[in-house]
């Protein structure tokens, strides 16, 4: 029985031995101050500042339930930062400490991107109001398109006009 629990306890070990320089490196990494990773508070506190994240996200991790939900985003964001996607965040949040080690270790380069805005949202323009992305449209309408498709009489190339649009 105390060979069981003396092997859990080196396993936890481990893991945090793992977590720890993980995070010592990632931080690192993300130029902010590396022994941050072993004051507790402080090392959640700089994980949120490099997933671009509000700070209150810190008072979240204490309500349950939503805490689960924070670090799955926390998580997601991270990954993010680090130029990674949704496989990295289950592991980060499944297998955090070997996937933090793999972060810290790794080859990934931290490349800050806007955690709060992806490309398809709207964005703010400098007044402050919703301002939408412009995203490229085709030349010319669809309906443009079809009807300079279909063969007008005396057009050879094409399908045959409907009788309703050949008058048009």
């Amino acid at each position: 029985m105390i060979a069981v629990l003396l092997m859990i306890l080196w396993v936890e070990l481990v893991l945090t031995v793992m977590s720890l320089m993980g995070l010592w490196k990632m931080f690192g990494k993300a130029s902010q101050p590396r022994w941050g990773a072993i004051v507790p508070i402080y090392s959640t506190y700089l994980t949120i500042k490099i997933a671009r994240r509000p700070v209150h996200w810190l008072l979240l991790l204490l309500v349950p339930l939503v805490n689960i939900v924070v670090i799955v985003k926390l998580s997601h964001s991270l990954s993010r930062q680090f130029g990674h996607g949704t496989g990295y965040t289950l592991g980060l949040v499944f297998l955090a400490p070997i996937f933090l080690w793999i972060l810290g270790f790794g080859s990934s380069a931290y490349s800050p991107v806007d955690a709060t805005h992806s490309p398809q949202r709207n964005r703010l323009s400098p007044t402050g109001y919703p301002q939408q992305v412009q995203h490229p449209r085709p030349q010319g309408s669809m309906r443009a398109q079809q009807a300079s498709a279909i063969r007008r009489p005396g057009n050879p190339s094409g399908p045959q006009a409907p009788p309703s649009l050949a008058g048009h």
